[in-house]
């Protein structure tokens, strides 16, 4: 296997492997390990790390900018506020004002009331 991880030594009786979000890989170990034990383990799971690397969305991912975000929340709550209004009465639910709470807490208790 030729992906590069990063050994973490720790007082700890197991060895485990993790993925980060960024990709990297993480290995986990005993501080008594011998390096070559390490070794063998990441060699045995090299068909798991590189199957979950695979999963992984690509990095190259357009971001938006804050113009774009703002257009796409306002399409968002159209399209929302008018399925609500056409579901509302066949649930019986009086409506409210529609909010983003950017999910926080605070924002969701809004939300909750203002339906």
């Amino acid at each position: 296997m030729n992906v590069p991880y990063q050994i973490i030594k720790s007082d700890r009786k197991t060895i485990s492997i993790q993925i980060k979000p960024d990709g990297r890989v993480v290995v986990r170990c005993p501080k008594r390990m011998r390096i070559e034990e390490v070794r063998r383990f990441v060699e045995s799971k090299s068909d798991w790390i590189e199957k979950h690397l695979a999963r992984r969305p690509p990095q190259d991912v357009a971001k938006y900018t804050p113009k774009e975000i703002e257009q796409l929340r306002e399409q968002a709550r159209k399209l929302v506020t008018e399925r609500v209004r056409y579901y509302a009465p066949i649930v019986a639910l009086l409506m409210g004002r529609l909010q983003s709470g950017h999910n926080t807490p605070a924002g969701a208790a809004a939300a909750a009331k203002a339906i």
